[in-house]
């Protein structure tokens, strides 16, 4: 029989934490700082390429913030992602709520240690904070294996890539579930080829994100079906015409048609504009509608688009989302004294994701997931008083600059 022991991650890791650099001193430590900052709330079981923050040769050199390398393992010791895990994909500091944990290569391989840990962070957690879903557990793994395929140049990313499509392929039989409709571009893409050719680090983490809760759908549709002997009587039937059903199914197409073209094509200045949240002109409003119909709309498209939504420009927006810098801007004062915590920095983040996908949001909506996964109260359990009010009317302004345009 071979006998194991257990050992201290101390024994062959090197570990140790961050910490924030003065924010009274934002010109000296953080202004056109080029190194990574992580802090916990970008944790999320994947490579991490980039952070929101930077810090200046200034705060390494004369704070007690490290520098770790790439490949270590970091871990959120508190706050409202506590026990999640990451691998820096890139030397970078972190703040005082992450653990950094760099394995001797000769003792311990990385990715091996992140599955330990993985599957023991839980045991250390309320309840409250465990994630039960196991199959979106292991689509984190397939995922952070693909990363690292990609990451090292690994042969093994073949087959990796064509279990993802795998997965896609079972959720695009699943297009009638709403939750599923929701993201039915990305997994189109997902499924194919072509978004293979050119897949970034990013792009696998954002597909992660946006599928993991989905996984648990494909083993439900796999049931057996469930037959009655139930009969009925059947009196005379009659054709019955449902024009309004077909008409929204035809809309639903030009929708998702729209998304695809527009996407492709946010160097024409009027997109250029409009996802920067700049005043549109006459002539900008025109080349929005010509857009839509090089898109393939019709007039009763583009008129059905204009019935639905608050605007034309309002509609388009909901397709090509907002601009990262555009949207990080309608929060800035929000967060500029730089005394936010980590859970702001994280709900200001959501914010602008969904800004980002979806052009905007209503303020019912931070009453929902992912906001109240950080806090049960949503904003009101995260801000104070004025700075949710100062939200709201964010949101707000940039609701009425489309309704306006």
């Amino acid at each position: 029989m071979t006998s194991t022991k257990n050992i201290r991650i101390g024994d062959f890791c090197e570990t140790g934490s961050g910490s924030t650099p003065s924010r009274d001193q934002m010109a000296r430590y953080y202004d056109g700082g080029t190194i990574p900052w992580v802090k916990s709330g970008e944790l999320r079981e994947s490579i991490i390429t980039s952070t929101d923050e930077h810090i200046t040769k200034a705060a390494l050199k004369e704070t007690s913030v490290k520098l770790v390398p790439a490949n270590a393992l970091l871990v959120a010791m508190y706050g409202a992602t506590v026990g999640r895990l990451g691998i820096l994909g890139m030397p970078a500091t972190t703040n005082q709520a992450v653990c950094h944990i760099v394995p001797d290569p000769s003792k311990a391989d990385v990715k091996y240690l992140f599955r330990a840990l993985e599957t023991k962070v839980g045991e250390m957690l309320p309840t409250a904070v465990r994630d039960d879903d196991e199959d979106a557990k292991r689509f984190d793994a397939l995922l952070l294996n693909t990363q690292l395929a990609l990451l090292r140049s690994e042969p093994a990313l073949a087959r990796l890539q064509t279990k993802v499509q795998q997965l896609a392929n079972s959720l695009l039989e699943l297009s009638n579930v709403p939750s599923v409709r929701e993201h039915l571009l990305l997994i189109e893409a997902v499924a194919g080829d072509e978004w293979w050719q050119d897949v970034t680090l990013p792009m696998l983490e954002q597909a992660r994100r946006k599928l993991r809760s989905l996984i648990k759908l494909i083993e439900k549709s796999s049931r057996k079906v469930v037959y009655t002997d139930f009969e009925d009587a059947i009196g005379e039937t009659a054709e019955v015409d449902l024009p309004l059903v077909a008409s929204a199914v035809d809309f639903d197409r030009f929708r998702a048609k729209a998304k695809v073209f527009l996407r492709a094509h946010e160097d024409r200045l009027a997109l250029h504009k409009l996802r920067r949240n700049q005043p549109l002109t006459a002539a900008d409003l025109q080349e929005l509608e010509a857009l839509l119909h090089e898109a393939g709309g019709t007039d009763g498209d583009i008129e059905r688009a204009r019935t639905l939504h608050a605007s034309l420009p309002v509609f388009v927006r909901s397709l090509v989302g907002l601009d990262r810098e555009a949207a990080m801007a309608a929060f800035a004062n929000l967060i500029a004294a730089g005394t936010a915590s980590a859970s702001q920095l994280q709900f200001v983040e959501e914010i602008v994701q969904h800004l980002t996908e979806h052009g905007a949001m209503p303020a019912a909506r931070l009453y929902e997931s992912p906001f109240t996964d950080i806090h049960a109260q949503g904003p009101d359990g995260v801000f104070d008083g004025s700075k949710v009010e100062q939200l709201f009317r964010a949101l707000q302004g940039l609701e009425l600059q489309q309704a306006a345009a």
